[in-house]
């Protein structure tokens, strides 16, 4: 393995001097904190900055892809999938609504940013108070909106923890179509159901995928 001096090491650097001063290339290399046979961290981060070429290409990279790397396990490549993550997380809430919905067009455009690029389906629910202020954003489930798996119960439990007014509920497409499907549909009437005998009413349920949103509402006859 090819040892860097101190004074060069990215971590020891952003020890001393803070983070801001480290190139992309450094910032990576921290993450990774060693190199490979052959190989120092620094080179290794270079290989993996090779992937794309424009950085915010990174932002949905997965451990199958950085597994392509020479040098890459699945252990290096998944710390650098959660650091991503976490950044993404991390922007999301600095940029959270504080805000009155109006319409479906106040929160749709948040939502899409929160959960469009995945590559897997995730629900978010999105809690109200009586004035339409949002209360509480939460991602409840991941995987398939299967009406068998997810119940309406599961989403109100929360609302009613939160004493929600009403609600929203938002799931993506990883497709990228925004037509509802059947499961869309049946599962959105059930949530309507269950919210005008609990008294949160559910006021919208919006499909996104990493561009757009679609308001079942808008489109579909099922609201009473």
């Amino acid at each position: 393995m090819i040892n860097l001096p101190n004074e060069d090491k990215p971590r020891e650097r952003m020890i001393k001097s803070g983070a801001s001063v480290l190139s992309l290339q450094e910032l990576l290399a921290v993450i990774l904190r060693t190199g490979v046979k052959g190989k120092n961290v620094l080179c290794l981060a270079r290989d993996i900055l090779k992937l794309y070429s424009e950085i915010e290409m990174y932002k949905n990279i997965t451990i199958e892809e950085l597994t392509k790397v020479e040098g890459i396990g699945k252990i290096k490549a998944a710390e650098i999938v959660a650091a991503i993550e976490f950044g993404k997380r991390i922007a999301l809430a600095e940029n959270k609504p504080n805000l009155k919905i109006k319409s479906s067009n106040d929160i749709g455009e948040y939502l899409a940013k929160l959960i469009g690029n995945y590559k897997q389906e995730h629900v978010v629910l999105v809690c109200l108070n009586t004035k339409n202020e949002i209360i509480n954003i939460k991602e409840v489930y991941i995987g398939g909106l299967n009406e068998s798996i997810i119940h309406p119960r599961e989403l109100y439990n929360i609302a009613i923890r939160v004493a929600a007014a009403k609600i929203i509920i938002a799931h993506n497409h990883p497709s990228g179509n925004l037509n509802a499907s059947k499961a869309d549909l049946n599962f959105t009437k059930r949530l309507i159901n269950s919210g005008n005998l609990l008294g949160i009413p559910l006021i919208d349920h919006l499909i996104v995928n990493n561009k757009n949103y679609l308001s079942i509402r808008a489109k579909y006859d099922i609201f009473i």
